[in-house]
């Protein structure tokens, strides 16, 4: 919990990744009551789950879902035009949603935070930057996922057993600046044997 709470007070762009089931979407609504009060939160979903006005009426908070008539890009641009500081996306499902994912990294607010179904984190970047590829934003795969790695600096694994125990079974950085080229991936805690391990 307090490695989750420094995660968000230090407005790193993070994805909450696991299974369906696995409890993201509940994760990421309790992260959000880390974030502080003098930013304003902008929502994007495709489906409307988190409902984070009910659960933090207090909070200047715009959410954005879009339609047959309003795309996903139109979207990103309402939040960059209404002074977002914080932007989260319910769900990265989409090549198309994975695109902007990385736009608001660049540009327009202070950081990020994001679902995504990835089993690993080395297959989040590869998801991320396939995505760009695909998308036409870049042609160069070094470039993609250079562009990636530069935006998402954390992973927190989500997962349930059979039993229906929901855990987080690993908090990751994407590291870029190590000697290991062009990205070094290092579990922050694990959970092992029933407990958290700090690595």
């Amino acid at each position: 919990i307090d490695i989750i709470k420094w995660i968000v007070k230090g407005c790193q762009v993070t994805a909450v990744t696991g299974a369906q089931g696995s409890g993201k979407t509940t994760l990421l609504m309790a992260m959000i009551g880390y974030i502080s009060p003098m930013l304003t939160l902008r929502i994007q979903e495709m489906s409307f789950e988190l409902h984070l006005r009910d659960i933090y009426p207090e909070r200047n908070i715009l959410t954005f879902r879009e339609t047959d008539y309003i795309d996903g890009q139109t979207g990103l641009d309402v939040q960059k035009k209404t002074d977002g500081s914080v932007n989260i996306l319910g769900e990265v499902a989409t090549m198309e949603v994975a695109s902007y994912l990385i736009q608001m990294s660049q540009t327009g607010s202070i950081f990020t935070l994001f679902t995504h179904h990835a089993k690993t984190t080395d297959s989040l970047i590869k998801y991320m930057r396939n995505s760009l590829l695909s998308c036409g934003l870049f042609r160069d795969e070094a470039i993609a996922r250079e562009q990636v790695t530069e935006a998402i600096r954390f992973d927190i694994h989500m997962e349930k057993d059979i039993y229906g125990h929901r855990y987080i079974e690993r908090i990751s950085e994407i590291i870029t600046d190590s000697d290991k080229a062009p990205y070094e991936i290092s579990d922050i805690v694990v959970w092992e044997n029933g407990r958290y391990i700090l690595k």
